[in-house]
């Protein structure tokens, strides 16, 4: 299935980013941290393509926005080196 896989691979490019970063200077990790966020974009407009389609519960589809939320805000709070 195409979304699924497709958010597999998002979801696993957030803690990827910042794993990869962190071990980098400035620039690049602040780069990997950009990239990071524009996962968690990537993985929201998965969501919300899926919730108009009607192919997940909506109660599922919503832990999901709250858990990417959560996890947008906490890369926003990661210190920039």
């Amino acid at each position: 299935f195409t979304f699924c896989d497709q958010l597999i691979r998002a979801g696993i490019s957030i803690p990827s980013n910042i794993a990869e970063g962190s071990r980098r200077p400035t620039k690049a990790y602040l780069n990997h941290l950009s990239f990071s966020l524009g996962s968690h974009g990537e993985v929201e407009t998965l969501f919300e393509v899926i919730r108009r389609r009607k192919l997940v519960a909506e109660p599922l589809l919503t832990k999901g926005f709250v858990l990417i939320d959560r996890s947008a805000k906490c890369c926003t709070a990661l210190p920039s080196h």
